[in-house]
């Protein structure tokens, strides 16, 4: 219970804001443990955010490896060859 009362009391908005590096974001579409409102808050910060959705669950690099994996792969190489 003390370590959920700490998640709720971080707030790393200011750090968001001053990341200039590109950021991912995977969220699981029956992902019912973090609600979808995080990911709205996070795009009001920075909304050149990448978002990539999985139709699972909470634990989705566990329930899905390979697209996880795939999209990693997608992602970094946008970063990598971006300006090329």
């Amino acid at each position: 219970a003390h370590r959920m009362q700490q998640i709720f009391m971080v707030n790393a908005v200011s750090a968001l804001k001053n990341c200039d590096i590109p950021i991912v974001y995977f969220r699981g579409t029956k992902d019912f443990v973090v609600p979808e409102r995080n990911l709205l808050n996070i795009q009001t910060v920075k909304p050149d955010i990448e978002v990539v959705k999985f139709k699972t669950q909470h634990f989705l690099l566990q329930s899905a490896p390979q697209q996880a994996w795939r999209a990693i792969e997608t992602f970094l190489n946008q970063c990598l060859y971006k300006d090329k």
